[in-house]
């Protein structure tokens, strides 16, 4: 039944060459199309039109799109490009000047193609402000093929979110140096609620989405395809260059159909230390059609999350071993490595013997 988000591909690689169907080309046949085309279209309940190329050029001026080193060159004006999914007076994508050199806005993370933002006509929402819509396809970085499109959403001063429907893919390469990955993506979410990213705890909610992976590289390994009609996650702990023994916790559960396995082997933080892990997606044997979760474990520190998922193993005889388990869940115990410190007492008592 996944079969379509494997055609998704040949849909995509035509992305660079017409922008104009952004949200359109990039919605392969059905039934792809029964969950993606109603989120895109969520953006504005008008669709949007279709686009003539127009004449080469790489100039670049206000209010229109800019292709760099595409295969077809084209520049169309923004409104034809995107219509109604952009309001207000949009921004301007940049163009790469010159063979090896690009201009093109980091946070799409490519080198070479076309990107496009808009502004939001949404009012603020409790406060925080909307943000417009965006689009993009080219070539990233890596050397590979990324696109997508997002119909904006809200950002709060405290860094919590609430974003809109969205689409995104990666083909190829992708990803930055120490996580570049190679083979294919695929996401499409309706809705995506988050708490700051900032928090020793970060928790979210996601309206129906879908998703197709399979990808080896730098950071891990992963395989997985499914979709939700919704579902919750939290995750705590995280990776920082001041520790060496750093773990992360993600859990997730929802009502849909997915499987999926993941291998981790990255050092996000950049401090040395690997870290490995390992997560997995699919069914929860319990007596609710399509209920389903997920989980992920990173640690740089092994032995002390083998300690800790220990004292939570324990806690479901003794609450007491659980709470004792929030420091390290956090993130907020002690800044000694274990694995290393056993490490180090089996190769000196090694030394001791031979000495002997």
């Amino acid at each position: 039944m996944f079969d379509f988000l494997k055609n998704l591909p040949s849909g995509l690689l035509n992305m660079g060459a017409t922008l104009g169907a952004t949200v359109g080309k990039m919605l392969p046949p059905p039934p792809f199309n029964l969950l993606a085309s109603p989120l895109m279209s969520s953006c504005h309940p008008a669709a949007a039109p279709a686009v003539k190329p127009a004449a080469p050029t790489s100039k670049s001026s206000a209010g229109e799109t800019h292709l760099a080193d595409s295969p077809s060159k084209l520049k169309a004006p923004l409104s034809s490009l995107l219509g109604p999914y952009l309001s207000g007076k949009p921004m301007t994508g940049s163009a790469a000047q010159g063979p090896g050199k690009s201009m093109m806005p980091p946070q799409f993370g490519l080198k070479t193609g076309v990107a496009v933002q808009g502004n939001s006509s949404l009012p603020p929402l409790l406060g925080a402000p909307a943000i417009g819509p965006s689009a993009y396809a080219g070539r990233n970085a890596a050397g590979g093929i990324s696109a997508g499109a997002n119909c904006g959403g809200w950002q709060w001063g405290n860094g919590a979110k609430l974003n809109l429907p969205s689409i995104n893919a990666q083909l190829g390469l992708w990803g930055e140096k120490g996580s570049t990955r190679i083979g294919e993506k695929y996401t499409a979410n309706s809705l995506r609620l988050q708490s700051p990213e900032d928090r020793s705890v970060v928790v979210g909610a996601n309206g129906p989405s879908a998703f197709f992976e399979r990808s080896i590289g730098e950071d891990g390994a992963s395989y997985g395809q499914g979709y939700s009609l919704g579902s919750v996650d939290a995750t705590t702990g995280g990776f920082f260059k001041e520790k060496n023994n750093d773990q992360q916790f993600k859990v997730g559960v929802g009502i849909g159909k997915a499987l999926g396995f993941r291998l981790h082997w990255g050092d996000s933080d950049g401090d040395g230390k690997r870290e490995w892990g390992f997560g997995a997606t699919g069914p929860i044997p319990l007596p609710i059609p399509g209920l389903g979760g997920s989980f992920d474990i990173k640690t740089e520190d092994p032995v002390k999350t083998l300690k800790t998922l220990g004292k939570l193993a324990l806690g479901t005889v003794n609450p007491m071993f659980a709470l004792s388990a929030i420091p390290d869940l956090l993130n907020k115990g002690s800044k000694v490595n274990q694995t290393d410190l056993l490490i180090h007492s089996i190769q000196a008592l090694i030394h001791g013997k031979h000495k002997q």
